[in-house]
């Protein structure tokens, strides 16, 4: 009852299932005592915001339960990736208890210790009533009683609970574990540690015992029979987390055993370590008893029962925010300048906030929304609100020089106002690296021009953009921004609730593929999905939808490619102007394709933007600059070796031109390339080939 009244003093309400304690011996009427609130098992389900229970709920459970409560317990998920995927589908969070990690922070809240403590002591109580013989030596007027011999295999938290409760007993005790760092402790408790040399074994950083090798396994299996052979208990504890339980002790050993001796095995429920054993039976085989018993800690529940309501309550009280109505917003610079009356839209602006207060740096707020429920990592936007972002934070230095060491070919920099931020992190990234700048606020707009030719890539973030210059100024941006990156030859992608409802739903609303269709109609190179992939029930089918409604639309396009051409501007810039001369080429119907030898991607992007009726085939010998490319409309990149000169260039391109399949003899391909091999940006070259000559 303590760890309930520690949780009733945080503020929490506390609902239990009627009858829940009868297995302790704690009634109803002592729970209500307590301060708890008494209601159907059904009713705790459905009203639950912290659900607790010792297993795995079933589906028609689950499904009464309310979206964004979340379950805390042991539900054995290595076996039960059905109700993984289910608490997913219905957005009901899942903390497994048996994931708690062995570090000094989760020690009180691990479940599997606190557990396996008990059940190694009712291993060794079940062996002892199932033995003929009693454990202990006894001096008894008909002359000394030998105590018994007791084998432990595997010396984890259960094997030393074993150990030490056998010992207690009276008994011998021998004991085996593949980690010889556990001799010293084995030895401690006063019992003999055998050892069995397997060669290089070892723990691994949770300490859980590595997994052996058929070859050492079956050498421990040799080695332990002797023991077992001169042993009245053998109590096997060999699990290896995740995975099936190794087989310790085969036929051949139980059949050198004498009669009437016990072998327990621990890890019945995941495989058993014993050959024969079975759950929640005894097995007989020439005399020996192979004993399994499922969910052993519940042979002992009141004691069961207090150490998972510690580790429990120990996990709730190191999560647990009392005030529930506080949100943590770690950017001090905006809670300095906020004021009473200024308003704070939350997650693309779908809940409205109203400061009401300020004392230092904490704000009080009303939510004039409806139904607002708060998630982490969420948008903010304050509208009307003036503050610099002019330079890089640590952490984004620090997510940068991540980013890099993960080999990222992209960076995406938000809430951008000018182009500062970009000529900052273009110091920090690699030269094959790219920008993408995201726009989503006015301040952005107003310094359009530089900010495009400062960055490899623009992203119209429409949600916040529109919360911050009014939905209905969106379209027009859109088509404004889409014309101006095409003319500085930048890509661009436009993104944001693009397939919204199928966050929800299986089918998308005409609305939303009008939506896809006029963006590629414009001339955006990329349409991106968001909520709907990472969130979304369908995000399957929301990539198949937006994949056919491309496809439609870029048909349509090439049909009608005169109503397409963009114009580039080429600021005098010679290797612009080359490129650019392909143009007339490019939209020609005897031209297949065009490749494009580039060594930066620069060349790739410009005749991208051209948007040409033929395909464009980019070559890059940087694998990086490859991956990069594919972002861009139209293009089909291919990492290869760079062309030693004029002789080799053609022979890589008629290499790639047999593999590209829609290309036949007699079609025309344009190949531009930078002459000599090797730099970039060197384009000045472009040559029409005609295939088969």
């Amino acid at each position: 009852m303590e760890t309930v009244r520690t949780l009733i003093d945080l503020g929490a309400e506390i609902w239990f299932e009627e009858d829940v304690g009868q297995g302790i011996n704690v009634s109803n009427e002592e729970f209500v005592q307590a301060g708890l609130k008494k209601h159907t098992r059904e009713e705790c389900l459905k009203s639950g915001d912290l659900i607790l229970t010792i297993q795995a709920l079933t589906n028609d459970e689950l499904n009464i339960i309310k979206p964004y409560s979340t379950i805390l317990g042991m539900v054995n998920p290595f076996n039960n990736r059905q109700l993984i995927n289910l608490c997913a589908e219905l957005k009901i969070n899942l903390v497994s208890m048996e994931f708690i990690p062995r570090i000094t922070r989760a020690q009180k809240m691990d479940v599997l210790s606190s557990q396996a403590n008990l059940a190694g002591y009712v291993a060794v109580i079940e062996s002892a009533r199932n033995l003929s013989t009693g454990l202990p030596m006894m001096m008894t007027a008909a002359g000394t009683l030998k105590p018994a011999k007791v084998f432990v295999i595997g010396v984890g938290v259960a094997g030393l609970q074993a150990i030490a409760t056998a010992k207690r007993l009276g008994a011998r005790v021998e004991a085996f574990d593949t980690r010889d760092v556990v001799e010293e402790q084995v030895n401690s408790l006063g019992a003999k540690f055998v050892k069995i040399d397997l060669g290089e074994t070892g723990q691994t950083d949770q300490g859980y015992a590595k997994e052996l090798t058929d070859e050492q396994i079956n050498k421990q299996k040799e080695l332990q029979s002797k023991v077992c052979e001169r042993s009245d208990i053998v109590i096997t504890t060999a699990q290896l987390f995740g995975r099936p339980a190794p087989l310790l002790i085969d036929n051949n050993t139980i059949d050198k055993m004498r009669p009437g001796s016990v072998i327990f095995d621990m890890a019945v429920e995941s495989g058993g370590n014993v050959e024969g054993s079975k759950p929640d039976e005894i097995v007989k085989r020439n005399g020996v008893k192979i004993i399994g018993i499922s969910n052993l800690a519940s042979q002992v529940a009141g004691h069961a029962s207090l150490a998972l309501s510690n580790n429990f309550n120990n996990w709730i009280k190191d999560f647990y925010d009392s005030d529930n109505s506080r949100i943590n917003f770690p950017y001090p610079k905006i809670l300095k300048k906020l004021n009473k009356g200024n308003k704070i839209l939350i997650d693309d602006g779908k809940f409205t906030f109203v400061v009401t207060g300020k004392k230092g740096l904490a704000v009080t707020t009303v939510c004039k929304s409806q139904n607002c429920f708060m998630k982490s990592n969420k948008s903010i936007h304050i509208p009307n609100f003036d503050i610099a972002f002019n330079k890089l934070t640590s952490k984004d230095k620090k997510d940068i020089k991540t980013a890099i060491k993960l080999g990222c070919n992209w960076i995406a920099l938000s809430y951008l106002q000018n182009e500062k931020l970009i000529l900052e992190a273009r110091k920090l990234i690699k030269k094959d690296m790219g920008i993408i700048s995201k726009i989503e606020n006015k301040h952005a707009l107003k310094n359009i021009i530089k900010i495009i030719k400062a960055t490899d890539s623009v992203m119209i973030a429409r949600g916040d953009l529109a919360i911050d210059i009014g939905h209905s100024e969106v379209p027009k941006v859109q088509l404004s921004l889409i014309k101006k990156c095409s003319q500085f030859s930048k890509s661009v992608i436009v993104a944001t609730q693009m397939l919204e409802s199928m966050i929800e739903n299986n089918t998308a609303t005409r609305a939303e593929i009008n939506d896809i269709a006029t963006a590629i109609f414009q001339g955006a190179d990329t349409v991106m999905l968001s909520a709907e992939a990472a969130i979304g029930k369908f995000p399957t089918q929301a990539v198949s939808t937006m994949a056919k409604t491309i496809l439609s639309t870029e048909k349509y396009k090439r049909q009608h490619i005169e109503d397409f051409k963009n114009s580039i501007i080429s600021n005098k810039d010679p290797v612009k102007s080359i490129l650019l001369s392909v143009k007339d080429i490019a939209y020609n119907p005897d031209v297949k394709a065009i490749i494009v030898f580039s060594n930066s991607g620069k060349s790739a992007k410009l005749v991208s933007a051209m948007r040409p009726a033929a395909k464009i085939v980019t070559i890059s010998p940087n694998i990086n600059v490859s991956r990069q490319v594919s972002l861009l409309w139209g293009v089909q990149s291919i990492n290869s070796r760079d062309a030693s000169g004029w002789k080799d260039m053609m022979s890589i391109s008629k290499e790639i031109i047999k593999k590209l399949k829609f290309i036949k003899k007699n079609d025309f391909v344009v190949i531009t390339a930078g002459l000599p091999f090797g730099k970039a940006g060197m384009t000045n070259m472009v040559r029409l080939y005609k295939v088969g000559t």
